[in-house]
């Protein structure tokens, strides 16, 4: 689906309005003018305190030098080379502190002008160089968001608009932090309305500083609902404005649409017949300068992509004729695909396009026949009509499927256009067989257009190929296509290449018959090539590392081979195992019928083998010695010792023998080949137990290279293994590894979601999977510990299906979050929908998808394109009206658009969805819906009331065994699992609807330490217990306990107690049956009690509104957010012990007081994991574990010297 990946893109590109840093630059150089009259007005002596800055280096004749130089827009443009450089070096050299920093804001705030200049031009200039100064950003910008629109000096004005542009440029997070303050927006904004009098440079500079904090910020506040656009609005409809402010005016108000969170713009311009956009558009679209009219066109997309109700443009008589005019005038050069937008956009357009020979026209037209780009444009274009029959209509007259069928180049070929269209699906057929026929016998030596028709079968195969066998037939037999893709793997150029796999696979799907015929002509020589590559690298590595061992030197030319020869295998293996469905799978591992074993079995049990062997080699050093990044847990342990290893900590000891991994990124490539084979095969049940054992290896490995990647995939497997099993290694998920949840990468990139899904499974015991959940699901697909996740971390598109339908009336929907680099097909499907590997939802009869993503609508094996394009994290909601029998989608906020019609609402429908290769997404059957649709997962609680009614009660589910699991949330700035080999450090805060009693806390090598909650009680316990879910200390004593606290009696703190029953009944749940002794050390059915309070001795917390202690009465469903945090205090050389003892701290409610935190006696040194129990039957908990290095309490980072001042050791 490349082809379409690309469209996509090139929507979303449009729809972003990229101008970016580069293009805003380019405008400013081209339009930059020198700052008329303003500098060179005549100044008083200045009495700016140059010489209590930089230590006195910079004297004030420089400082004016640069004041002079940086007063421009563009100094680059406006100033010659000699000055420029001259300005930038004398900032360069400047030795900036944090007191310079400091005391340039204090003048930036002055009331003097000269000195609110200067000093600004100074910021200006470090802001321009090479680092630049880091302390500068925060102060200096907001200082900027508070003084920028009071601001009457153009200068300071011009200095304001450069900084935040330079700054912004060199971190973009800061732009969403300043489009959130709308006084700021709105001063750059009106800077437009004085443009008949205003400097072109202050008016070019506010310019400069929206569109480049637009073009990096996110949407924020509904500036349209404050009137912000007005300004811009009558100048692009008033007479005699300068072209340039034109340009600019239209450029805002692209800005402010694509930032504005109001639903629906347009209507905001409360008088239509004042500020007649219509005639703006026009008025655009018709200018003689490309930028203006480029503009236009763009303006004119969004108009109808953010704006639902066209009424206004629609009930204009000439604009689709002036629209039209201006459009064939130029669609060659500017924008063809706004075409698109107007399709989809509005209905009552489209179907005039059509009735009034628009369309016909265009068609007709030789700057579309004879273009092979505007073609292909086109025929996507016409797949975006509602109407398929009057479309088929215009394009028999317009002779296009002859068109059509003519196109020969692979990237023009018109296959979803004539899939939509054609009714003939044997000439369909014969065509896509022609194509391939004609790349076999005409195109021999190009294996990039050999490639290009892939794509193309792939679709055909899967859309059509399913449902008619001979299609698959006629591409073997007719069409040469396996000789193709063998001609294809042989060349160096392809033997990588994944299209071809794919289509393969689709093979395979299509025509299982073939398998055996594939496995000999494909599968085998490329298994067979991989194999002998593996070899190879084995070979290499031990040739390597036994020179190193005798003290030899290895060759930077060994190295580098290795590090070739890995990369091609995993390219080939990559290949052989891209989109290949597990029926090939199992043939190869078991044979043809009546085999004993498959021919490549061995092949693929000796490239096991090998990898094993890699990994070993670089296990341990010449002494034996293991040296984990981390202190693992037991059964690695076990490993090591089995072995015969040993752990060592003396980095300085095994650092010698590492020597080889530390002369360059080779030894990455080489570990990536047995772990990318590994993590393709933990998803076939046929080698899925040999990946099982190989974890131990793989984990250890992991742990000691410091490489995401590793990391990555070592959670991937274990999250495949048997939940006692995943278990033991969940190090992986709660101490620090190179896969943190950093910054850098999106919060819903599968990696992400594995590694929050493995901390929840290991830190919450006994939840159930939600009443609604995704149930049927294809290949070895994970849903999570709550079923609403689709993790598919195979090489093949997988699909799912709920586990509750609807059907009759009602109307209902859900909602998906994903990343937008990977294609997703949302929608409905009844149980006949066949869910299997490499099968789409809405290849068939018997399913619907939407995929914003792909931008594509999906039915019965038959695309259209739509005119949206989901952007990265956006949420997709997906809407079932069956009493209307349609499906609508909508990206969240926007509003809901029909995609399908027809539906028979006679049948179940489930929610379905198809997640792509090495991809994740989150559901939501719980989120609140536009209008009156009700969210499917309370469907099943309706009874009496009309199916269409929001429900407004508690959502508590019916099944009180379900213990629904919220497996993350949105992450918090510099988010992180964290700790270090001997001192585990970890914070986490958890929100928890709680039951009669609830414990928050750690487990550590079998020992629960938990903060533990009661109505009008609080304590901090420890109990020994290999399940601390089943045990008698939680299910029993800890209970009891609690009882007679609350009951009166009185307890040392940390004390041991045991329970006695003193009325001879051990059954009995009567705290009054109980009594109390105290010991010593811990045993069986004994607990330590660390602290404890009742309500009334808790002093109320300064500044809170609530009283400290946390209402649990069994009534209650509010949740209850907990924050653990758990470390070492700093070592204290008296105490005679052997280490610093752990402390423990606990917020409520994410409040910190001195009273809440508590020593410990250590009991191990094994690596810990959150635990939490105790949740209210049907209610959700969200887990969120912190970097202990900055945890986050109330949005507030936690610093190091405060968390010292807690009694910790970092």
């Amino acid at each position: 689906m490349d082809s379409a990946a690309k469209t996509a893109a090139a929507h979303a590109s449009r729809k972003s309005l990229v101008i970016g840093a580069v293009a805003a630059a380019a405008v400013l150089s081209s339009a930059a003018v020198a700052v008329h009259g303003l500098y060179a007005k005549k100044r008083a002596k200045s009495r700016f305190p140059i010489k209590t800055l930089f230590e006195g280096t910079l004297s004030l004749t420089d400082a004016n030098f640069i004041l002079k130089v940086m007063s421009h827009v563009d100094p680059h443009a406006s100033c010659s080379k000699e000055d420029l450089d001259r300005a930038i070096k004398l900032c360069a050299d400047l030795p900036v502190s944090g007191d310079d920093v400091k005391q340039l804001i204090k003048l930036a705030e002055s009331s003097d002008v000269e000195f609110r200049r200067t000093a600004c031009a100074l910021v200006r200039g470090l802001s321009e160089r090479d680092p630049p100064v880091d302390d500068l950003p925060g102060e200096i910008l907001a200082h900027i968001l508070e003084k920028f629109a009071a601001e009457e000096d153009d200068i300071v004005r011009i200095l304001y608009a450069r900084i935040v542009i330079n700054y912004v440029n060199l971190a973009p997070n800061i732009a969403q932090a300043m489009v959130e303050v709308q006084a700021f927006v709105e001063a750059l904004v009106n800077s437009f309305a004085g443009y008949e009098t205003l400097d072109p440079s202050v008016l070019l500079g506010a310019w400069g500083a929206l569109v480049t904090v637009c073009n990096k910020g996110k949407k924020s506040k509904p500036f349209f609902a404050a009137g912000l656009h007005k300004v811009l609005a009558k100048i692009l409809t008033a007479a005699d404005v300068p072209t340039k402010v034109i340009d600019y005016a239209a450029t805002a108000l692209l800005c402010l649409i694509q930032i504005s969170t109001d639903d629906d713009w347009i209507h905001h311009m409360e008088d239509m017949d004042e500020y007649r956009p219509w005639d703006a558009v026009v008025s655009l679209l018709k200018s003689k300068d490309a930028n203006i009219a480029n503009a236009g066109f763009m303006l004119l997309g969004l108009c109808f992509n953010h704006s639902y109700h066209m009424d206004a443009f629609e009930a204009n008589d000439k604009f689709l004729d002036q629209f039209f005019n201006c459009y064939q005038r130029q669609f060659d050069t500017t924008f063809p695909a706004v075409m698109n937008s107007v399709a989809w956009g509005s209905e009552k357009l489209a179907q005039r396009m059509i009735e009034e020979g628009f369309v016909y026209r265009l068609l007709q037209s030789a700057a579309v026949q004879n273009d092979p780009v505007a073609l292909r444009e086109f025929f996507g274009w016409l797949t975006i009509f509602p109407n398929t029959a009057e479309v088929r209509r215009e394009l028999q007259r317009a002779g296009m499927f002859d068109l059509a069928y003519q196109q020969t180049q692979p990237h023009i070929l018109p296959w979803k256009f004539l899939n939509q269209f054609e009714t003939d699906r044997a000439a369909l057929n014969a065509m896509v067989v022609a194509h391939v026929q004609m790349q076999f016998e005409d195109v021999k030596d190009d294996v990039a257009r050999n490639l290009g028709v892939m794509p193309m079968v792939y679709e055909h195969l899967i859309m059509n190929g399913l449902r008619d066998p001979s299609v698959a037939t006629s591409l073997l037999d007719q069409g040469h296509f396996l000789q193709l893709a063998q001609r294809i793997f042989a060349s160096p150029e392809g033997n990588d290449q994944l299209d071809v796999s794919r289509a393969i696979g689709a093979l395979a799907l299509a025509a299982p018959d073939t398998i055996p015929h594939l496995i000999e002509a494909v599968y085998e020589p490329m298994l067979a090539r991989a194999h002998t590559l593996v070899a190879e690298i084995a070979a290499g590595m031990r040739d390597a590392i036994a020179k190193n061992k005798r003290g030899e030197s290895v060759p930077e030319a060994a190295l580098d081979v290795l590090s070739k020869q890995s990369n091609r295998a995993v390219a080939q293996w990559m290949a052989l195992v891209h989109h290949m469905p597990p029926a090939v799978l199992s043939a190869l591992w078991t044979g043809a019928e009546g085999e004993d074993e498959g021919t490549t079995r061995q092949t693929i049990t000796e490239v096991l083998e090998l990898c094993t062997g890699i990994l070993q080699l670089l296990l341990h050093d010449s002494e034996g010695r293991v040296f984990p990044m981390i202190r693992l847990s037991d059964v690695l342990e076990a490993y090591t010792a089995d072995k015969g290893l040993r752990y060592s900590d003396a980095q300085s000891e095994f650092a010698a023998n590492r020597e080889l991994t530390n002369r360059g990124d080779w030894i990455v490539d080489v570990l990536t080949v047995p772990y990318k084979v590994a993590v393709s095969l933990i998803h076939y049940n046929e080698t899925k137990p040999a990946i099982i054992d190989q974890l131990p290896l793989l984990a250890l490995v992991a742990s000691m290279n410091s490489y995401e990647s590793l990391a990555r995939d070592s959670c991937l497997m274990i999250l495949h293994a048997p939940p006692d099993v995943a278990r033991k290694y969940r190090d992986f998920s709660t101490l620090r590894l190179s896969l943190n949840m950093n910054l850098s990468s999106n919060e819903y990139e599968p990696h992400k979601i594995v590694r929050r899904e493995f901390t929840q499974r290991c830190a919450v015991f006994g939840p159930g999977k939600d009443r609604l959940h995704w149930e049927k699901v294809s290949g070895n697909v994970e849903t999570g510990q709550r079923g609403n996740l689709i993790l598919n971390q195979s090489h093949c598109f997988n699909s799912a299906v709920g586990s509750l339908g609807v059907t009759g009336s009602g109307k209902y929907g859900y909602t998906v979050k994903s990343t937008n680099d990977r294609g997703i097909y949302l929608g409905w499907a009844t149980r006949d929908f066949t869910v299997e590997p490499g099968r789409i939802v809405g290849c068939d009869e018997h399913s619907y998808s939407v995929s914003f993503v792909m931008s594509q609508l999906l039915h019965n094996g038959r695309y259209q394109q739509v005119d949206e394009a989901q952007g990265d994290n956006e949420v997709t909601q997906v809407l079932l009206d069956l009493d209307n029998g349609t499906i609508s989608a909508c990206i969240r906020g926007k509003k809901p658009r029909i995609v399908f019609r027809n539906i028979d609402t006679t049948k179940v429908w489930y929610p379905a969805v198809s997640c792509g290769p090495v991809h994740a997404i989150a559901t939501d059957f719980e989120a609140d819906l536009p209008g009156v649709y009700m969210p499917l997962a309370a469907a099943w609680k309706v009874t009496s009331v009309p199916l269409y009614a929001r429900s407004t009660g508690e959502l508590v589910p019916k099944d009180d065994r379900v213990v629904p699991m919220v497996p993350f949330k949105s992450p918090v700035p510099r988010e992180s699992i964290s700790g270090i080999p001997t001192l585990p450090l970890l914070y986490y805060e958890a929100s928890v609807v709680p039951s009669e009693i609830v414990g928050v806390g750690i487990e550590q090598s079998g020992v629960a330490l938990l903060w533990v909650g009661t109505r009008d009680l609080e304590m901090i316990v420890t109990f020994p217990s290999p399940d601390p879910v089943t045990c008698q200390e939680w299910t029993k004593y800890v209970p009891l306990l609690a009882k007679k606290l609350l009951q009166g009696a009185e307890c040392p703190n940390r004390t041991v107690v045991n329970l006695v029953p003193s009325g001879g009944n051990p059954d009995s749940t009567d705290p009054d049956d109980w009594s109390m002794e105290f010991k010593n050390r811990t045993s069986e059915g004994q607990i330590l009690l660390y602290n404890w309070a009742r309500a009334s001795h808790i002093s109320t917390r300064s500044g809170s509104a609530t009283p400290p202690h946390i209402d649990l009465r069994p009534a209650a469903s509010h949740a209850i957010t907990v924050g653990i945090g758990y470390g070492n205090a700093p070592d204290d050389d008296d105490n005679g012990g052997d280490g610093p003892d752990p402390i423990l701290f606990v917020t409520k409610e994410l409040q910190l007081m001195a009273e809440d935190r508590f020593w410990l006696i250590r009991l191990s040194k094994g690596p810990i994991a959150p635990l939490v129990l105790g949740a209210k039957e049907g209610s959700s908990i969200t887990l969120n574990v912190l970097d202990m290095a900055t945890p986050l309490i109330q949005g507030k980072s936690l610093f190091k010297a405060q968390v010292e001042e807690w009694g910790f050791s970092l």
